[in-house]
């Protein structure tokens, strides 16, 4: 049975080694996917090196055969690194066992007992997957939290198992193959095959999750200002509109336009008209509170929501965020940039029949009102 389950193992490794050949092939910048085929590749060496090992010397057929596998997993190390963006430690450490253990390999190669070099590899996979299974739940990134914890509890029931090998044979002095340890030598091929096929799919699993996540931000942000634009505008509105309903709090939404924007455009082009909404927009962020919400929903027209406040309390932030918009000038060689903003506000009450569509109706009144007295002021929504 466990034959057989390493062959299975062997020919499951060739076929991902040449799926990742391709994905690599396609995808020539992307690091961790080229790694992983790295990592695939030297594990289809081992196959080879299994299947022809009657026709080979032994140095080949089980010292460099058996280290294929922890040379394999210091590969993936080097995958989830260049994923993650951090832990390059961890990529040493792995490389560092695999130094250690390489020469004994081979130097155990003729050995009658095949033990020893079995053992050593089981220690030193036990490590690097353990190794694995700590990096892994340590990045912050949601989006790929499932794939990752996934990996990270095989990986430490991987190292259980592979410690577990070791154990018997270096603290009991006992053969883990025995027939009193069957089960365990069962446990641990299956690992081996499971691995195989986890590994690649939860790793691809993980890398579309990223790829999605970063696709689903893109459509929701404005690619000049980097706040939300018209459709994030709208989840971040609909997500308001359910915690008010929970909280039973008034929200306070306010659109700003800017003053001569247009003006502004024609005698300086447009460059400088986009520098000026990226430095304002920063400004902007860097003042707002952090559960409040800024986007971009027109050129120079914008949609600020601040949850939890009333008039009386939303008038001096917009007041504030006004006067700070008055005051910044961008400077260059030949020129000084300088905007005036208008804002205008209404309150929604938590009884408030408004559907969401029509919550910046009463703001854009309130807006226009503004621009009628004069610009530069905040003015309210008055029924």
């Amino acid at each position: 049975m466990i034959d057989a389950l390493l062959l299975l193992q062997d020919v499951q490794l060739i076929c991902f080694t040449v799926i990742f050949f391709f994905v690599s092939r396609q995808y020539p910048n992307d690091r961790p996917r080229r790694w992983l085929f790295y990592n695939f590749a030297a594990n289809a060496v081992g196959a080879l090196l299994d299947f022809f090992g009657p026709h080979l010397p032994m140095w080949l057929s089980r010292g460099l055969n058996l280290e294929t596998i922890p040379i394999s997993y210091a590969l993936t190390t080097v995958a989830f690194v260049y994923f993650l963006r951090r832990h390059r430690w961890s990529v040493w450490v792995s490389f560092a066992l695999v130094a250690v253990s390489l020469p004994l390999e081979l130097a155990w190669a003729n050995y009658v007992s095949h033990i020893p070099g079995d053992t050593l590899v089981d220690a030193v996979l036990g490590v690097q997957v353990l190794i694995l299974a700590i990096i892994l739940p340590q990045s912050s990134e949601k989006s790929t939290r499932s794939p990752r914890w996934l990996m990270a509890g095989f990986f430490y029931a991987f190292a259980i198992i592979e410690f577990s090998r070791a154990y018997i044979v270096f603290i009991l002095g006992r053969n883990p193959d025995a027939n009193e340890h069957g089960a365990l030598s069962v446990i641990s091929s299956s690992a081996y095959v499971v691995s195989t096929s986890v590994l690649p799919l939860a790793f691809i699993w993980m890398m579309n999750s990223r790829v999605e996540a970063d696709l689903l931000q893109q459509n929701m942000l404005d690619p000049l200002t980097h706040v939300l634009n018209r459709r994030g505008l709208r989840r971040a509105l609909e997500r308001e509109m359910e915690m008010q309903e929970e909280r039973g709090t008034t929200i306070t939404i306010a659109m700003m336009d800017f003053d001569h924007f247009k003006a502004l455009n024609d005698t300086y082009g447009h460059p400088a008209g986009d520098t000026m909404l990226i430095g304002i927009t920063q400004m902007l962020r860097q003042m707002l509170r952090e559960n409040d919400t800024i986007a971009r929903i027109g050129g120079e027209e914008f949609v600020i929501i601040l949850p939890e406040t009333d008039a009386t309390s939303s008038l001096p932030i917009l007041e504030r965020l006004r006067q700070e918009v008055d005051a910044f000038v961008l400077k260059d060689d030949t020129k000084i940039l300088h905007l005036t903003a208008s804002f205008g506000a209404t309150v929604n009450a938590p009884t408030s029949t408004i559907v969401t569509n029509d919550l910046l109706n009463p703001a854009d009144v309130a807006l226009y009102r503004a621009k009628r007295d004069g610009r530069n002021c905040v003015r309210f929504f008055a029924a």
